[in-house]
């Protein structure tokens, strides 16, 4: 299962509320309006108030990381990768830390921003 990217919040009080939202939190699952705008009236009536079922979702934040680029192999690792790099051979693992991101995807684009040439880098989990 993946990290949720949302949680629940405060119960929804009224429909005026509900129709203001994009999305809901209901047992466990978010729902966008494009879904519970087509429930029908009466049960969207029945979900709302304190004893309802339906709840704001609220986003998370998203936890940044720091990534580190080879020098030698343009490879893109994270913290915990780089923690698990044996220190024997140094400049066959010398990695310069390419900074904060929230996913290695952003880490590896904004390489290719700040070194276009470097286009044909590979993921070391990918050789």
């Amino acid at each position: 299962m993946s990290n949720r990217k949302y949680v629940r919040g405060e119960h929804i009080e009224s429909l005026d509320e509900l129709a203001k939202q994009d999305l809901v939190y209901m047992d466990h699952k978010v729902y966008h309006r494009g879904w519970f705008g087509s429930w029908q009236f009466r049960l969207l009536a029945g979900m709302v108030g304190k004893n309802g079922r339906l709840y704001y979702a609220i986003p998370k934040e998203e936890k940044m990381q720091n990534f580190y680029v080879n020098e030698n192999t343009e490879a893109v690792v994270s913290q915990k990768e780089f923690d698990r790099i044996p220190c024997q051979d140094t400049e066959k693992n010398s990695h310069i830390l390419l900074g904060s991101f929230i996913d290695k995807s952003q880490a590896r684009r904004y390489l290719y921003q700040v070194h276009p040439a470097k286009k044909e880098c590979r993921d070391e989990s990918n050789p």
